[in-house]
């Protein structure tokens, strides 16, 4: 059956973040921003609360549906270890230094890289990406400010426990959680190469219960707001009008090289259908997905697909815990369009062709 409650510390506060957990199971929830939670479980069970800094409670179910407590304060939890890749930390000292974002916290809408779905959710995280709307610009990424004169700046990306991961072959709807490990502590578990601090990604794994599909998709067009200011062919002729410009550059036509770049009917499109479920011993979570990228600049853009499986298998009493997780991305990218191009429209003879007469290409012969 299904049970409810709302959990509050000692003065009557929403506690966020509190773990439930079904005694002898693997069922487990979590409250959420009011303090409130859900969780399936039979109705002689006990309940198990816990949480960083406050006492764990157990509380007896006896056939109710609505379950709500208070958790007592009890400071000597901070002194509690968590593992952290291949070392161990206080709880004190690793809340000040980590920033956990869960899905349910990411980003919504289309993002063309993981990191978009925590821009702006991690103080001290920097994200910018210096090619604008380009579907084969990766982001840069800055945590621990500059760190090197001539080496990477970037923070480690460790994957599902793997180091040196590339985010790019992530898709939004695979991720369960992001961790910023922003601490020099914490980052020098995984050697130099942690400098600019460490961002781990857990991707999404199956769940006890029955098989579950679950299928996402966007679409997404790009649009020009606003355009940088240049000589039309009109005003560079009242250039040559007005002396500033030789007449022997008005080439006798009217081109808008800049509007002649932009994809008008551009269409990104992204697809995920994914496939999860499980017993007690066997998880299982296998995805497809379809990402076609379409800039704004015309000859720019990315066709990636792939698919991704996780297999986790329990084993001698829950003692063995065996895990197999392959991906495979396949990607073609046009990078024909970009910024030189419109750098070099903005400077071009607007009075220039683009064609000549039997087709091919104008070059001017200055």
């Amino acid at each position: 059956m299904q049970i409810q409650g709302l959990v509050t510390d000692s003065q009557g506060q929403p506690l966020p973040g509190v773990s439930i957990k079904v005694k002898g199971l693997t069922t487990t929830a979590i409250t959420d921003v009011a303090g409130k939670y859900s969780i399936n479980a039979e109705g002689s069970g006990t309940l198990v609360f816990s949480f960083i800094g406050f006492t764990t409670q157990e509380v007896s179910i006896d056939n109710r549906t609505q379950i709500s407590i208070k958790l007592t304060e009890n400071p000597q939890a901070l002194n509690d270890v968590v593992v952290v890749g291949y070392g161990t930390q206080r709880k004190d000292e690793l809340t000040s230094a980590v920033t956990n974002v869960t899905a349910e916290k990411f980003n919504q809408g289309g993002v063309r890289n993981a990191l978009d779905l925590i821009q702006g959710k991690v103080a001290g995280l920097s994200i910018t990406r210096a090619g604008g709307n380009n579907p084969n610009s990766s982001p840069s990424i800055q945590l621990r400010g500059i760190t090197s004169l001539t080496g990477d700046r970037s923070p480690l990306i460790v994957i599902d426990g793997i180091p040196g991961g590339n985010l790019d072959l992530l898709q939004q709807d695979d991720i369960e959680s992001m961790s910023v490990l922003k601490d020099g502590s914490a980052a020098a578990i995984y050697g130099t190469r942690a400098n600019g601090g460490v961002i781990l990604v857990t991707t999404k794994k199956g769940k006890k219960g029955p098989a579950r599909v679950d299928y996402s998709t966007y679409f997404s067009r790009d649009y020009l707001i606003r355009k940088p200011k240049f000589l039309t062919a009109d005003e560079y002729r009242q250039k040559i009008a007005e002396g500033v410009i030789t007449a022997q550059n008005d080439h006798g036509n009217s081109t808008d090289f800049y509007n002649e770049l932009l994809d008008k009917d551009n269409l990104t499109q992204y697809h995920n259908l994914a496939l999860s479920g499980g017993g007690d011993n066997t998880n299982y979570r296998a995805s497809l997905f379809y990402n076609d990228f379409n800039g704004i600049a015309l000859q720019n853009g990315r066709n990636n697909y792939g698919a991704r499986l996780s297999i986790t298998q329990k084993a001698l009493n829950n003692k063995l815990n065996a895990q197999v997780n392959l991906a495979t991305n396949f990607n073609k990218a046009n990078l024909l369009g970009g910024g030189t191009n419109y750098e070099t429209a903005l400077v071009q003879n607007p009075t220039d062709p683009i064609f000549n007469a039997d087709g091919s290409y104008y070059e001017d012969p200055t």
